[in-house]
């Protein structure tokens, strides 16, 4: 008797383990199918492969569109041609995600594409990142820029949410740039909260350069009567974000700048006509050369007509002042 109940135990005992072992492999073997059918429908994946065993996954053909009942509903807003991460199975928590030519379409950018009227968006990032943060690695990116067309970017960033809730992306490396315009950040870190019905940036530094290769190329630096034919130009600067009110301080070079427009001033007795041809040469520092800085301080709302406007005036009055230098009879 002990003997038969032994036997059946250890059959039991065999036919479980079986079965335990039996399950675990369909539910790995299925498990890319099950996560593919649990995603929202404006979510689509052409392949995805999860290993456990290294808390990993790599998935392609990644197409993300808009919400439903958004400006961007239907639309498609993100592509991904290869994403690989990697998580912790236990705690439930990505660790690192790096994108491949994650390609960012022109309506992401317009307000209103990812949340619907009068939505509150929540920012939730603790639960599926860890306290030390996920490591985001982006890779040959595109993104369109209005009026500046499409740009090529490179990034390396982490992001966490500090103890009041904040979404605070820390950037290590960014870089962007078209063969007209190239970005690059010393220094990038940003605090986002929510703020009413949007997701505002509340808090950061940022340091870094642009560098124009031709600014005849750029059209928002022409006018009906002036235009720029040749020069290439960089501004350096620096941002200090507090409560959503930034302050600027911003550096710009221009280097073998050519003008050509209408008369700037007509001299009495036609002694002498300024056009921006002869005029530029005798503004110039030092031939070839032109140098100037200026401070913005702005809240958000206001921040592109106050830099706009002082970076005119900072041009104007440098402008001006190395002109009455060599003219100083001229009316200003």
């Amino acid at each position: 008797m002990k003997l038969r109940f032994r036997f059946y135990l250890k059959l039991f005992v065999a036919i479980f383990a079986v079965l335990v072992t039996a399950g675990i492999l369909w539910f790995i073997f299925r498990v890319e199918a099950y996560i593919l059918s649990r995603l929202p429908p404006e979510i689509k994946i052409d392949a995805l492969s999860v290993s456990f065993l290294n808390q990993s996954f790599i998935l392609s053909g990644a197409k993300i569109s808009g919400k439903p009942g958004t400006i961007c509903e239907g639309k498609v807003v993100l592509e991904i041609g290869e994403a690989e991460g990697k998580f912790k199975l236990r705690q439930r928590k990505l660790t690192e995600l790096i994108l491949k030519k994650p390609a960012v379409k022109g309506e992401a950018l317009k307000r209103g594409c990812f949340t619907k009227p009068g939505e509150k968006p929540e920012i939730r990032l603790g639960e599926g990142i860890g306290p030390e943060g996920l490591k985001i690695t982006l890779h040959d990116g595109k993104i369109p820029l209005p009026e500046l067309g499409e740009f090529d970017f490179n990034a390396v960033l982490a992001a966490r949410e500090n103890e009041h809730g904040a979404l605070v992306v820390a950037f290590e490396r960014f870089a962007a740039g078209n063969g007209r315009l190239v970005a690059e950040t010393k220094k990038l870190a940003l605090a986002f909260v929510r703020g009413g019905e949007a997701i505002r940036l509340s808090d950061g530094e940022i340091m870094g350069t642009v560098k124009a290769a031709r600014l005849e190329k750029l059209p928002r630096l022409n006018t009906k009567k002036l235009r720029v034919v040749n020069g290439t130009g960089e501004i350096r600067f620096s941002a200090d974000i507090r409560r959503g009110t930034w302050t600027i301080y911003t550096d710009v070079d221009l280097k073998n700048l050519k003008l050509r427009g209408e008369p700037l001033y007509n001299m009495p007795m036609g002694l002498m006509q300024l056009t921006p041809e002869n005029a530029w040469p005798m503004v110039e520092d030092s031939p070839g050369f032109f140098n100037f800085s200026f401070k913005t301080a702005s809240d958000e709302s206001r921040l592109a007509k106050t830099y706009a406007a002082d970076f005119r005036n900072a041009l104007t009055r440098k402008v001006k002042a190395n002109l009455k230098k060599k003219i100083p009879v001229l009316p200003f």
